[in-house]
């Protein structure tokens, strides 16, 4: 998998194992297997989330309804047909596990296009939602759609994309339970999936506010390049923070349509000789110096 297609789509869940490994499907000798995890949320409430893993990952470890397990990985979906129709399935696919005590417990970052009209929407209470789906890349010319509702103030913004455009989201992946009516008018409970959304921006406008530092990811195996705010005292040394710039450069040069104000940001920052563009400051030493980095 290309460098692009891992960094566009990140999960991180950790929680409480609901249901043991049971096995889903193999693909060229290797075998899949299926499991659940209850994930916390700030609230009293929590999550029953859909995790799958290759027995090469487990290796020994069968994981036991009670234990402890943080997952690393992407969201998948694809089709499955249930009674002549298709339906979007959502799971984790993990690459990496850990014991689930580090870190926050449920976060998602996705990149991707629209690929529906969003909805949007004010509710009888007066709050403000905003229905998404966003096609997100994938190795061997495949992507995955994940669909998503963005609250509040951001979701009059959200609203405005339109199908094509290229968008950047954080927040949680979040079950829902609904009530479904049959054609014999009969009612189904069933569960949906979707990422509820904390924060949204047109790909690449987060650069002017966001600095790109080695983050903490909860695994040590995702210690990518990671988007964070600003603040001092972060960072691990000049070399560490100039190859981070050197490889947000090259990405931000590959990046596809940018906003107006994306280009005059660039512009700007390369006639005052930035070292790279996401960052904001004209003076290289004042940034160290801010960061409490000693050169």
């Amino acid at each position: 998998m290309g460098y692009e297609q891992m960094q566009n789509n990140r999960a991180y869940v950790a929680g409480t194992v609901t249901s043991e490994p049971v096995f889903s499907h193999e693909v060229l000798g290797e075998r899949f297997y299926d499991l659940t995890l209850d994930v916390k949320r700030l609230s009293d409430r929590s999550d029953t989330l859909p995790v799958t893993v290759s027995d090469r990952l487990l290796g020994d470890f069968r994981p036991e309804i009670g234990d402890r397990l943080g997952v690393s990985g992407q969201l998948r979906s694809y089709n499955k047909q249930c009674e002549g129709r298709s339906k979007l399935i959502i799971r984790v696919f993990a690459r990496e596990l850990d014991d689930g005590e580090g870190g926050v417990p449920n976060r998602i970052e996705l990149e991707g296009y629209v690929c529906k009209p969003p909805v949007y929407r004010v509710t009888p209470f007066g709050r403000e939602i905003c229905d998404m789906l966003l096609a997100v890349n994938r190795a061997y010319n495949k992507s995955d759609y994940i669909p998503a509702i963005v609250w509040g103030r951001n979701a009059k913004y959200a609203g405005e994309f339109a199908v094509g455009d290229r968008v950047s989201v954080t927040g949680r992946l979040q079950s829902r339970i609904y009530q479904k009516t049959l054609p014999d008018g009969s009612t189904e409970e069933r569960v949906a999936y979707e990422v509820s959304v904390s924060q949204i921006c047109a790909a690449g406008e987060r650069a002017g506010d966001f600095c790109l530092l080695a983050a903490e990811w909860p695994s040590p195996s995702c210690r990518a390049v990671k988007s964070f705010p600003l603040r001092c005292g972060e960072g691990s040394g000049s070399r560490a923070l100039r190859d981070v710039a050197a490889g947000a450069a090259e990405r931000v040069g590959e990046a596809g349509a940018e906003t107006e104000r994306s280009r005059r940001r660039r512009d700007s920052e390369a006639a005052d000789g930035a070292f790279a563009p996401f960052f904001v400051y004209k003076n290289a030493r004042l940034l160290y110096n801010l960061l409490k980095v000693k050169l």
